[in-house]
């Protein structure tokens, strides 16, 4: 038996072709360059096999990726505008009460002191628009005050005030339809993303408003919002507590005023101290809508700032390891505080100025030495 293979014979033609060319014929040229090149498994078999998979395989890894940075963009900048379009409308709609019920005031009072002065019409002497001769002398007619201008001019006035009744009472009914549906969207597109992406659970049982007042009850609306929550066990971080706190407000204050538009009202009169009372919350309630506002657009910056966050890439990859997010998020709880808060805007500004004395008093201390 042959251990060698055995020399296999090959008749190879070489003619000259031209003057500086040789032609070679043969029968045999490829099982010739197959012997010269040798046959090797790995380089014709699975050498290319491995880059076709690999080429394969980076190809859908960076289809998939591509596909998840767009569907992760467009759900953030979809989050982003949720969330501020219930901003704008939230915003509005308190704007637009307490502009109402400022522009309502006015006729009301006018309507219980005209009430009240038709009970005890010895006082008409001294309403300001009472006419009273002053010495012996007749008193002569103004033009400015004829019979005809004053009635045009009361005809005017009460269609203004009508109108700012039907304005005020139209307001609160759409406020009182939309209310709950204004508390939902604030918890969906405000509050539960950021909470997500804090590790808090989110409520599961879709609270009514009604459900609230029994923590609320003691609630006082002249004092601090977020305090008054907090006293009463109710999260102030949550966007939604603050509108149903807001809520309750406005419940209070239009409370008051139902009671003195009442014709059997036993308390009818307007004093200054009640005007005053009627003017402190109403100012409350709007600055409960600004710091309302001042924290929903931290937020609405907080998520368009998850736009770039979205996209992979190994910051973000070591930051989803590292569960930065719930670190973001806890510091998005403590600059909105910061920047919204007015006690917390004081303690930061004292403790600026404190940091300014400390780096002044160094700065001296360094001269004289």
């Amino acid at each position: 038996m042959k251990t060698e293979q055995e020399p296999l014979d090959a008749l190879v033609f070489v003619e000259k072709d031209g003057a500086d060319r040789l032609k070679i014929r043969s029968d045999q040229l490829e099982q010739i360059g197959h012997k010269l090149r040798g046959f090797s498994v790995f380089n014709s078999i699975i050498l290319p096999l491995m880059i076709s998979a690999a080429t394969v395989f980076f190809a859908g890894l960076f289809q998939y990726v591509s596909w998840t940075n767009e569907v992760r963009l467009r759900e953030a900048t979809e989050i982003a505008n949720r969330a501020m379009n219930v901003s704008e409308k939230v915003t509005t709609a308190i704007n637009k009460r307490v502009h109402l019920t400022f522009l309502f005031l006015d006729p009301l009072r006018r309507l219980v002191l005209a009430r009240d002065q038709t009970e005890r019409p010895e006082d008409s002497l001294s309403r300001p628009d009472a006419t009273v001769g002053m010495g012996s002398g007749p008193i002569l007619p103004n033009p400015e005050n004829s019979p005809s201008r004053q009635a045009l001019l009361t005809r005017l006035d009460s269609r203004l005030e009508q109108s700012r009744f039907n304005a005020y009472y139209e307001r609160l009914k759409q406020w009182n339809e939309s209310i709950g549906q204004l508390v939902t969207d604030v918890d969906y597109a405000l509050d539960r993303p950021i909470f997500i992406q804090a590790d808090v659970t989110p409520p599961s049982d879709h609270k009514g408003i009604g459900d609230y007042w029994g923590q609320l009850e003691d609630m006082n609306c002249l004092s601090s919002l977020p305090n008054e929550l907090e006293k009463n066990g109710v999260d102030s971080r949550r966007l939604k507590n603050r509108l149903v706190g807001i809520h309750y407000c406005f419940m209070q204050l239009h409370h008051l005023l139902a009671e003195k538009k009442k014709a059997n009202s036993s308390d009818a009169s307007w004093d200054q101290a009640f005007h005053k009372n009627l003017s402190n919350r109403l100012d409350k309630i709007d600055y409960m809508g600004n710091e309302f506002r001042c924290y929903a657009l931290h937020r609405v910056d907080y998520y368009n700032s998850l736009k770039e966050r979205s996209i992979i890439s190994p910051w973000s990859v070591g930051n989803k390891l590292m569960n930065e997010q719930k670190a973001d998020a806890d510091r998005h709880f403590e600059d909105a505080a910061k920047n919204c808060d007015p006690e917390k805007r004081r303690e930061a500004a004292r403790a600026a100025a404190a940091a300014k004395i400390v780096a002044s008093t160094q700065r001296s201390t360094q001269t004289l030495h």
